[in-house]
């Protein structure tokens, strides 16, 4: 495999995980919200001190994480191939 098919081969892997972790922080933000409309703040803030919703949180701050990382290198990496 020479170098333009690595390069080719880590933006379509990285295209595709952007879009994954993008789509699993906007569920785990939805579901938050959705759990803070239909059970009202406190009981909301019941769920937070009882670290019922901490797995959740867990999963929406990795995954927002992750995409942030792969778009800053997604940048990079285009920065560095149109300089």
């Amino acid at each position: 495999m020479n170098h333009r098919d690595r390069v080719v081969a880590r933006s379509v892997a990285r295209y595709w995980a952007q879009r994954l972790f993008g789509i699993v922080a906007i569920g785990a933000l939805t579901l938050l919200g959705l759990v803070a409309l239909t059970n009202g703040p406190e009981s909301f803030i019941f769920f937070l001190k009882r670290g019922s919703l901490s797995p959740l949180i867990a999963i929406f701050v990795v995954a927002t994480s992750a995409w942030l990382l792969l778009l800053m290198a997604g940048a990079r990496a285009n920065r560095h191939e149109t300089a």
